[in-house]
């Protein structure tokens, strides 16, 4: 605080519940100030090696996903068999 004086000027001219709020939040910015080079002073902890597994990987490949609709079928089909069974299918949920 001696090295700014300006600062004190101001805390002075102010209600004291005003410059305690401020001191406070001087006090807790210093106090992290501190914990933070103490942090960087003691060095980053050593790094925890686990004896788990590695994580499973995503399966990959594999042949076409099935169609979600019709539409997909008939776009995607070599032969119009698959969308007539599809569709044909269809038709039979709704009658029923």
């Amino acid at each position: 605080m001696t090295q700014h004086p300006d600062a004190i000027s101001e805390l002075n001219a102010m209600s004291p519940k005003e410059a305690e709020r401020i001191i406070a939040k001087l006090d807790g910015a210093i106090m992290a100030e501190r914990h933070a080079a103490r942090q960087f002073a003691a060095g980053a902890a050593p790094r925890r090696i686990s004896s788990a597994p590695p994580p499973m990987r995503t399966p990959t490949g594999g042949t076409n996903p099935p169609a979600r609709s019709l539409h997909e079928l008939a776009a995607r089909s070599e032969s119009v068999n698959d969308y007539i069974k599809a569709r044909k299918a269809q038709e039979k949920r709704r009658d029923e």
